[in-house]
């Protein structure tokens, strides 16, 4: 239920699913937690009601959660659960519906969307062209492209699928294409599981923190679990050729508020894009000159904590140089251009409270 949401990809997961694993997690609940947070995301959730049809929209986040119950109950029934570390109590600072609502807005705005810029941007290149080869008679239709054979047509589309990397939203453009184009969309479905679900660096990942059975446990779960509801999509919900090759070209499917999205979408990639060049830009224009400080940044209990504090940094020209998260203690390459309380005007505006620590912490963290 907490990583079905939550917008991580499989290899983005690897961390942070460690790090639950050296808090305190099981090894069930920390595979669990690997294999169905890339599966999906409330983006991805999202962007899958716009362009898919809507049994493979209801299907996906269903498909996630299942697979990851399956893989950590056969993680508790089969093997012997390994991690038995100390758990770690985290205390967090409550606060109200109004902040809470500000945080998930500067989120979105500020760390979500420039986090799954890059993917969804090639995610539509990729089904534009794919699209267009199609109806150019370049590319033949999909549907026309089998072995004969449902079962070996899926699991084909495994073997592609998963040593791949593609995240969870820009595999939902590319599968809205090959539907478009004529693949079935059980057949598609498969590799919006599969894709997304893991790929050669998680699977290492896996392998090197748990046994190799494990490992083969993992692999045959996210198998099963993408051509069985691919088969049943295919057998309850039968590909019918009624001119889905051609459903892109109508023109008249589309109304306003499509339009409507397709511009704020383009204009946030021209903002965020933009913003991008502008501080490879400045930063060729800021002399060598920097200044290294030490900051106790007391809020910052995790690994998204450090990627929203990095994010900042980059987008401001500044330099990461450590993060400890045991102490707290994060060092800094500013600027000559850039203060000291600049920065922790910065870090404010995100929800950190940054100090700088006596003398005696920054020894002790060296």
């Amino acid at each position: 239920l907490i990583g079905v949401p939550m917008p991580l990809c499989s290899c983005s997961v690897i961390p942070v699913a460690i790090s639950l694993r050296k808090s305190g997690a099981s090894d069930g609940a920390t595979l669990s937690f690997m294999t169905s947070t890339p599966v999906t995301g409330i983006d991805s959730i999202s962007m899958s009601f716009a362009l898919l049809p809507p049994q493979l929209a209801i299907a996906r986040p269903i498909v996630a959660f299942s697979l990851g119950i399956l893989t950590g109950l056969c993680q508790i029934i089969f093997f012997k659960d390994q991690n038995k570390p100390d758990a770690i109590a985290l205390h967090y600072e409550k606060k109200s519906w109004l902040e809470n609502g500000k945080e998930a807005i500067r989120y979105t705005m500020g760390d979500l969307f420039p986090s799954l810029a890059n993917s969804l941007f090639w995610g539509i290149v990729l089904s534009g062209l794919l699209l267009t080869l199609i109806s150019l008679k370049i590319l033949p239709d999909l549907s026309q492209i089998s072995t004969g054979y449902l079962f070996l047509d899926m699991a084909v589309m495994v073997l592609i699928g998963i040593p791949i990397y593609v995240c969870a939203t820009g595999s939902t453009p590319i599968v809205a294409a090959l539907i478009a184009g004529g693949m079935s969309p059980g057949l598609a479905f498969v590799f919006l599981v599969s894709g997304p679900a893991t790929n050669v660096a998680t699977i290492l990942a896996v392998t090197s923190h748990f046994r190799i059975r494990s490992t083969i446990m993992y692999l045959l779960v996210i198998i099963t679990g993408s051509i069985g509801p691919g088969m049943l999509l295919d057998i309850y919900w039968p590909y019918t050729n009624s001119n889905t090759s051609d459903a892109a070209h109508h023109h008249d499917i589309y109304n306003n508020w499509d339009k409507i999205a397709a511009v704020i979408l383009a204009l946030w990639f021209v903002y965020h894009y933009g913003q991008k060049l502008s501080l490879k830009f400045s930063r060729q224009k800021v002399t060598e000159q920097s200044v290294e400080v030490n900051l106790q940044i007391n809020k910052m209990v995790c690994q998204n904590c450090v990627r929203k504090i990095t994010t900042l940094c980059v987008e401001n020209g500044i330099q990461v140089k450590s993060i400890d998260l045991p102490t707290h203690v994060a060092t800094f390459s500013l600027p000559t251009i850039t203060s000291l309380e600049i920065l922790k005007t910065k870090l404010m505006t995100i929800g950190f409270d940054a100090t700088e620590p006596s003398k005696k912490d920054c020894c002790q963290n060296n």
